[in-house]
């Protein structure tokens, strides 16, 4: 779903004056209780905890400038900065440590999910910065579909009421039982402590 408009916050804000829950404001604008909470969250005053429509605006506004100035920062960066960032791309450095060596050693803040979204783009325009990547892009793949079929299948498993009597008395009451061993230690150890 869009944004939230100016006159959907400012709706908000008269609501919740009137003191009408987020749930009932939700079905009344037609939107998720989960947008409605994360927008109070958001833009509610930190001091008094009141929601109003011109302050939720004016946060909103700035979020937006913020997001799209993290979309163009590489594009701004100069030539000495473009050149490190490239270079250490081709040496495999990872973007969060080029992130770091751009700040430390030039000054300039880009984060590492700037440097990602810088490559992603050009992956988009048929680039091949993402072959510099450790993974060369590619997801992690936690196993292929011939391991996961066997890892987790025990072999011949009894259900528990078939279990032997011999097997049942070692667990319930038996001598042997490793919790019932180790709880005068643990409680031992816990007035040594103490």
């Amino acid at each position: 779903m869009p944004h939230l408009t100016e006159n959907e916050r400012f709706f908000i804000s008269r609501r919740l004056s009137a003191g009408v829950n987020l749930c009932t404001i939700a079905k009344e604008l037609g939107r998720s209780k989960s947008t409605l909470s994360r927008e109070y969250a958001r833009n509610k005053d930190k001091h008094s905890g009141f929601y109003t429509a011109i302050e939720a605006q004016g946060k909103a506004k700035t979020r937006q400038k913020l997001a799209s100035r993290k979309q163009r920062i590489i594009d701004t960066l100069n030539q000495e900065s473009k050149k490190e960032l490239y270079t250490s791309l081709a040496a495999r450095t990872s973007p969060e440590q080029i992130s770091k060596i751009l700040a430390r050693e030039h000054n300039i803040n880009v984060s590492q999910m700037s440097i990602y979204r810088h490559i992603k783009q050009d992956r988009l325009r048929g680039g091949k910065l993402h072959r510099n990547l450790r993974r060369r892009g590619r997801k992690l793949n936690y196993g292929s579909n011939n391991n996961k079929t066997n890892s987790n299948k025990v072999s011949d498993k009894i259900s528990i009421e078939l279990r032997p009597s011999r097997i049942h008395l070692l667990m319930f009451g038996g001598i042997g039982h490793w919790e019932i061993d180790r709880a005068p230690q643990a409680l031992n150890n816990a007035a040594l402590a103490a």
